[in-house]
């Protein structure tokens, strides 16, 4: 009866999780190699970096999280390329409330590797 109680709980509590992350939109990154001379070339298996870049539009907040053992630096760009805003670590979070609209861009980079999202406000 425990453990029946238990399962009712969690199967209850679960769409609570759901609802909270309902106005977050993924962010779809590319991953590309570094130090390459013929230039940057995708990563054949980029799933193996755990990394998640989410947009709230509501609370108009960017979440990059992910492994923090990777060691990565988080920027985020406007279409003119100028840093808007910067991270040395991940998780990171940026606040894009007064931002003007236009297309940003998400760059995470570590010394091997680069990926790169875009995001439009």
């Amino acid at each position: 009866m425990k453990k029946f109680l238990t399962l009712l709980f969690i199967l209850a509590i679960m769409p609570l999780g759901v609802m909270a992350d309902q106005h977050a939109t993924p962010i779809t990154l590319e991953f590309l190699k570094k130090g390459i001379s013929d230039g940057n070339k995708p990563l054949r298996a980029p799933s193996r970096i755990d990394l998640s870049v989410c947009y709230d539009e509501t609370s108009h907040l960017l979440t990059v999280e992910g492994d923090e053992s990777l060691d990565c630096e988080v920027s985020l760009r406007n279409s003119a390329d100028a840093m808007v805003d910067y991270s040395s670590a991940i998780p990171a979070s940026f606040d894009l409330s007064g931002l003007p609209s236009g297309t940003y861009t998400v760059v995470i980079e570590n010394d091997s590797w680069v990926a790169t999202g875009e995001i439009e406000l």
